[in-house]
């Protein structure tokens, strides 16, 4: 019987123990949360849908409960799909779930200092304490005036242009954030401002979503890969370099106005004039401006645009929606945001749109720090957890016929679920949409402010009616077709906008002439075809007041 040598044991001994190792990788350990069946090695990387993963999520939600887990090779990503799972796991736990995963690429581009997307770590710290400081409830009564005469032009333009809807909701959106924070209105989307903002933002979509970089947070080595053969890290220059300069710009902005005596308290004044004080940096005033702005933008567009197409294929919520408004405010003014709480159908419409159609359905991830256990199942350290808020806003325990618009939930029931759901359990679920836990949205209040306003003027001020092709047929709109980005906005469609009536349309025009004052503190900078654009609106709207 031949003898095996030391060496030659030792050796079978590494190599059966590194194809034991191996198979573990992408395995689920019995004490993770639930989930897919994994494949050796890769675990549930063939699984992860690169299209709306939020509806698969939704589905594996369904089948695995309020917690459920991936395997992406040798890392676990951890979906909550209840709100007490949300609270427990980044609300109670907040010291060791405030991390986020490693998103070099996006950090690379944005140079780490993007609040949304950086470790959590001294320097954010620093960002998010500057940016609760200046945005905290009391501090966004200062920006109420540029949100008031942004929605008065949003209103004037949905008069002159009813069938650029789509683009002026995101007119919209991008000037009353550039204003509050920049201090630099956006006058129409063929602004030179609008069409970098845009980019921007189109960038960090393209970065973010599966598929356009290599997995480098899972395989680190990617990015040792030569740009010759990375066409990748070519884009990642680029859109570095693009996004360096646009905010460098805008800052430089707030730089001179300050100088001039000409500042128009927008935050990134603010936050230069008290840089010292806050610890910031200018380059950390530049990002931040960058994380506050592109987002704001996305998260209203997205908001309005969903609204109007949820009014036009819900006439009969239009009617008892103007009967309200009717009722409260008249037709001698425009609504307030004081007339809000007098206006239960009006919150219960913003309410059910941010349900049925949430902004970023499964957020932006947490990482753990450390290891920790939730209702017996293990949290592994440096897993990434999403919250499921598509998953949770469409539950069938929690709502009655989820997937209906139905604003009536909302008046029978503050949070708009069934009578037999405790709402203690659950009472953060209406702000799932902004986040949990130490990384909430520090635009919350500003955000929730600009979309409850325009619910109620839009609906004040508008008839949505379904738009006809040439030959009169009525054109259907298609409720789930979904714009290609990650934010849950709906494709183009067509409608018929029209002004209540004479009286709406003179009213609306009026408004958006009175709030020129408070526009032009914002329109210092604007180049020659934004500033005859005014001028000629300035004329319209005149005609239709004095007409």
């Amino acid at each position: 019987m031949p003898s095996i040598s030391p060496f030659a044991a030792v050796t079978t001994a590494i190599a059966v123990g590194g194809i034991v190792e191996l198979l573990r990788i992408g395995r689920r350990d019995s004490d993770l949360p639930p989930g897919p069946p994994t494949k050796p090695v890769v675990g549930n990387l063939p699984d992860f849908p690169l299209s709306e993963p939020h509806l698969r999520f939704a589905e594996w939600a369904k089948k695995y409960g309020e917690i459920f887990s991936l395997k992406m090779a040798n890392g676990t990503i951890v979906v909550l799909n209840t709100p007490q799972a949300v609270r427990f796991v980044l609300d109670t736990k907040n010291s060791v779930t405030a991390d986020r995963p490693d998103f070099f690429v996006i950090n690379y581009v944005t140079s780490n200092l993007h609040l949304g997307f950086i470790k959590y770590g001294p320097t954010w710290r620093t960002l998010r304490k500057a940016a609760t400081e200046i945005l905290n409830v009391k501090a966004c009564t200062r920006h109420l005036p540029i949100q008031y005469a942004e929605s008065a032009q949003l209103l004037y333009d949905l008069v002159m242009e009813p069938e650029e809807h789509y683009t002026l909701c995101h007119r919209y959106s991008s000037s009353v954030v550039m204003s509050i924070v920049f201090g630099q209105r956006i006058p129409q989307m063929s602004s030179q401002l609008a069409k970098g903002l845009a980019q921007n933002s189109a960038d960090l979509d393209h970065l973010v979503k599966p598929g356009n970089t290599p997995p480098i947070d899972l395989i680190p080595a990617f990015k040792y890969i030569p740009e010759r053969w990375a066409k990748w890290k070519t884009f990642c220059n680029e859109s570095r370099d693009r996004h360096r300069d646009y905010y460098d710009d805008l800052v430089g902005g707030c730089e001179r106005r300050l100088q001039n005596g000409t500042g128009n308290g927008c935050f990134i004044e603010t936050l230069l004039e008290r840089k010292e004080e806050l610890g910031t940096t200018r380059e950390m005033i530049m990002y931040l401006g960058e994380a506050l702005v592109e987002p704001g933008s996305d998260s209203t567009k997205t908001f309005l645009q969903n609204l109007i197409l949820l009014l036009l294929t819900h006439p009969h919520v239009q009617e008892k929606a103007k009967n309200e408004l009717d009722k409260v405010v008249g037709t001698d003014r425009l609504p307030t945001l004081d007339d809000i709480k007098d206006l239960p159908y009006i919150k219960a419409v913003h309410d059910e749109v941010n349900r049925l159609r949430p902004f970023g359905p499964l957020g932006l991830p947490h990482s753990a720090s450390e290891e920790f256990h939730y209702n017996n199942y293990r949290i592994p350290k440096d897993s990434t957890i999403f919250i499921n808020v598509w998953a949770i806003y469409h539950d069938e325990n929690l709502f009655d016929e989820p997937n209906t618009f139905n604003p009536d939930r909302y008046l029978s029931n503050p949070l708009g679920v069934k009578d037999d759901v405790d709402i203690k359990e659950i009472s953060n679920i209406k702000d799932l949409v902004f986040g949990a836990g130490r990384r909430v949205c520090p635009g919350m209040h500003l955000g929730k402010s600009s979309i409850i306003l325009n619910t109620a003027r839009i609906l004040w001020a508008f008839d949505i009616l379904k738009a006809k092709n040439a030959d009169g047929s009525v054109i259907e709109p298609n409720f789930m077709d979904c714009h290609p980005t990650s934010s849950n906005a709906p494709a183009p469609f067509k409608c018929d906008i029209r002004p209540r009536s004479d009286k709406h349309k003179q009213l609306i025009c009026r408004e958006f002439l009175d709030a020129m004052t408070t526009t032009s503190l914002f329109e210092q900078e604007l180049m020659d075809a934004d500033k005859e654009f005014m001028r000629n609106a300035r004329v319209k709207a005149e005609h239709v007041v004095f007409e």
